[in-house]
């Protein structure tokens, strides 16, 4: 007699069973969730801020720099909101189609987050390089313009750790990917201060140090 015909085909179900979290787990994700969202939000508030204290630098200055940091925090605003979808969606419970959980989003987010960094800085430089090429000397930088990057920096960089003492508690790649951004923005923040300070004295490289 063949045993086969009693066992159920191992086709008939793609995934096991969904294992249900109990009450306390449940409990203590929520209350992660709700850590590292708050942090999340936190720094996505300081970012918006910074933007638009150099959007109006760039408007009283004429200051390149300014420009593209300020740009770049707010492509760096979008990545964060994708970073907090990626923590509210790891939150939710195992399911048919998730059965050990759904905390592969964080990772992922992180994952995308790179590539988001990498081809913004590209463009960026490109662009910058380009225009200062082709556009005519620019006017003088004042001693002390560097103080709208340099402050930015320091309130990154205090962010920066913030965000990665909330991420190591809450064990969040997602979340450890953007406290690094932070300090990222910051350093990029601190180079432009380092520019317009060297603009400020080599006044005949101004359009230069300035762009890029």
């Amino acid at each position: 007699m063949d045993s086969s015909n009693n066992q159920e085909p191992t086709s008939a179900r793609e995934f096991p069973e969904a294992i249900p979290l109990p009450g306390e787990v449940a409990e203590r994700r929520r209350r992660r969730t709700s850590m590292l969202v708050g942090t999340a939000a936190l720094g996505i508030g300081l970012r918006i801020v910074i933007i638009l204290v150099e959007l109006a630098g760039y408007y009283w200055l004429g200051h390149h720099v300014l420009l593209v940091d300020a740009v770049a925090s707010l492509t760096d605003v979008l990545a964060s909101f994708m970073i907090l979808l990626a923590i509210k969606l790891a939150e939710r419970p195992p399911d048919e189609d998730h059965p050990f959980g759904h905390g592969r989003y964080e990772p992922l987010a992180g994952l995308q987050m790179g590539f988001v960094i990498l081809g913004l800085g590209l463009y960026l430089f490109t662009q910058q390089f380009v225009s200062a090429m082709r556009q005519p000397a620019a006017g003088t930088i004042g001693g002390w313009d560097w103080l709208i990057p340099g402050g930015a920096a320091v309130l990154l960089e205090l962010t920066a750790r913030a965000v990665l003492r909330s991420a190591r508690r809450g064990h969040s790649t997602a979340l450890a990917a953007e406290a690094y951004h932070y300090r990222i923005d910051a350093l990029t923040s601190l180079v432009a201060a380092a520019g317009l300070i060297l603009a400020a004295w080599l006044p005949p490289w101004s359009l230069l140090v300035d762009h890029l």
